[in-house]
């Protein structure tokens, strides 16, 4: 088949005035124009990259398990590629006790390279997530997803707190110090870090003061009218703060010896010649106020 172009006419034959409806009905130089287009290769753009490993700003990591203590921001370097501007798809995956973890639940479809984590999209006492980002670009086109980062929730502050506090006075008194991280099940905590204590001064407000001690540890409290204080820190950070009271009496010493005012005295005898008083300095030690 040949096409002669024709003076008034396009290159393809098509007239340029009134013959148009004519020639397309004709139909041959019209398919021969739409399969060109169909057919004639088109220039493709890349898929975007995958975007760089998600981060969060842990309280507290070890091996691949980034700690929180509550909602918490996912965000990814920008991928790369593909047309026009990008998008970001996030998802996570449900709660593992451990190991891979894929994507299993939608988290957003129009996101940037942040986003904060709450609510259901949080994992469960004892267990982590996975949160992973891919990148879309205007035209739709999807990226790979990127690598993860796997994330648990401490919810939970140490317990702490010692024996045998008392208002009462006593002779002498011991605190056997109890201190966990136990929370729900040791699973849904970060771990103890830090027990300490002292006596009469208060601990600040992140258990950093006072002197180190450990769980099951006995303490003597001192003589006088004690107050004993405890904290105990996890690895997120989170404090408990304890104080009790523990009372111990110094020993009550014997008053000096006995003075009489005497007439005449010889060895070891005192003589008077009537009434007479005797009196003594007074002892020491005891609780309170002392009667003789």
């Amino acid at each position: 088949m040949s096409i002669s172009h024709k003076s008034g006419s396009s290159p393809l034959g098509f007239p340029c005035k009134g013959t148009a409806v004519a020639r397309i009905a004709n139909g041959v130089p019209l398919i021969i124009f739409l399969l060109a287009t169909i057919l004639s290769p088109r220039p493709s753009a890349a898929a975007p990259t995958a975007p760089g490993a998600t981060t969060v700003s842990c309280t507290y990591s070890i091996s691949d398990d980034c700690w929180v203590t509550g909602n918490f921001v996912v965000s990814v370097s920008p991928a790369t590629g593909g047309t026009g501007s990008l998008a970001y798809e996030l998802c996570r995956s449900n709660d593992s006790p451990g190991g891979f973890a894929g994507c299993d639940a939608s988290i957003s479809l129009n996101s940037g390279t942040s986003f904060t984590i709450s609510g259901t999209h949080l994992p469960s006492d004892g267990y982590r997530r996975a949160y992973y980002f891919l990148a879309r670009d205007s035209v739709g086109v999807l990226g790979p997803w990127n690598t993860p980062r796997y994330v648990r929730v401490d919810r939970y502050a140490p317990t702490i707190s010692a024996t045998n506090a008392s208002a009462t006075w006593y002779s002498n008194r011991t605190a056997t110090v109890s201190a966990s991280d136990a929370t729900g099940g040791a699973g849904a905590n970060s771990g103890l870090v830090a027990v300490r204590y002292r006596w009469n001064s208060a601990l600040d407000a992140g258990c950093t003061s006072g002197t180190a001690t450990s769980s099951g540890t006995t303490l003597t409290a001192p003589t006088g009218d004690n107050i004993l204080y405890l904290c105990g820190r996890d690895n997120t950070g989170r404090v408990t703060q304890w104080s009790g009271q523990y009372r111990v009496s110094t020993p009550l010493m014997a008053p000096g010896p006995t003075t009489v005012s005497c007439a005449y005295s010889i060895s070891d005898d005192c003589w008077v010649t009537g009434d007479f008083a005797i009196s003594v300095t007074p002892a020491t030690g005891g609780t309170g106020s002392l009667v003789y």
